[in-house]
């Protein structure tokens, strides 16, 4: 090919891109396009301070409280993904994990399982994803944060598609990872916002508000079938205590509605030092 006209596009300039660049092209004009402020993806960021072993939970926590209908998480390296889908499928959730040590078959139907809505959690990294194009990615989770800046923006910005807003969270531990999100909102010019987690008692708390509403409106808009009264009736007949029996039924309900709440809180790391302040990184 005539390298006077060849012609190479990419939204971001990396390493790569300029290595392949000084490969093919000679005495090349670089043309760069700004940004429209208008066309900028609306993307909320996100940042959470937790111990190691609380990661998994902090990601638990804030699919329980918010509901995503499809989520990405990334890791940096196989094994982590491995564990992570492990850790939330346990949990409760539907998470499928996604790395190059996996056949083409398996990627096929983990990508399938994603896209057709049987798995709405996909845990992946970044060789994995690569060219991966999901719409409707509500909000993506760096377990790790990426060790190249511009894979900061490739991982975000599967989120916010199509005008509609997104939400990327950086789940960090330690100052060295702190000074790293640091250096990734110098660079992408990003205000990333602290975020404190709800504890556990208040996310059960909350649950138990939720199924009190339910069986007010169940008390308000049905009636409980013959059987039903008469079995009370029997029960409460044979001196069993009306409250005992409500709260005997009533525990088979709080088990069902608190069962994939995370187990314990978190932990906020010990800081030493003056830190910046908490709104922004």
């Amino acid at each position: 090919a005539n390298r006077k006209n060849l012609g190479l596009f990419s939204a971001t300039i990396s390493r790569e891109v300029m290595d392949i660049a000084w490969v093919y092209q000679r005495d090349a004009e670089e043309i760069t396009v700004r940004a429209d402020e208008q066309n900028k993806p609306d993307i909320k960021q996100f940042r959470m301070d937790v111990s190691f072993d609380g990661k998994a939970e902090a990601i638990a926590k804030i699919l329980n409280e918010t509901g995503f209908d499809r989520c990405m998480v990334f890791c940096n390296t196989k094994k982590m993904v491995d564990e992570l889908t492990e850790a939330l499928q346990n949990r409760g959730f539907a998470a499928v994990g996604l790395h190059g040590d996996m056949k083409q078959m398996q990627r096929t139907q983990v990508m399938n399982s994603f896209k057709n809505g049987r798995c709405n959690i996909l845990i992946a990294t970044d060789v994995a994803a690569r060219g991966i194009d999901v719409k409707g990615v509500d909000a993506i989770f760096n377990y790790d944060l990426p060790q190249d800046h511009e894979y900061y923006i490739h991982r975000i910005g599967r989120t916010g598609r199509a005008g509609k807003e997104g939400t990327a969270y950086n789940i960090i531990s330690g100052r060295k990872q702190e000074q790293e999100l640091r250096a990734i909102s110098q660079y992408t010019r990003a205000n990333i916002e602290e975020l404190n987690l709800p504890t556990s008692a208040e996310m059960k708390q909350e649950a138990l508000d939720q199924l009190q509403q339910r069986l007010q409106e169940q008390c308000s808009n049905a009636a409980p079938s013959e059987e039903a009264v008469q079995l009370a009736e029997q029960l409460i007949a044979a001196g069993t205590p009306a409250e005992t029996l409500l709260a005997l039924l009533l525990q088979e309900e709080i088990i069902a509605a608190t069962k994939n709440l995370p187990a314990f809180d978190i932990p906020k790391p010990i800081r030493k030092g003056k830190r910046s302040g908490a709104a922004t990184v």
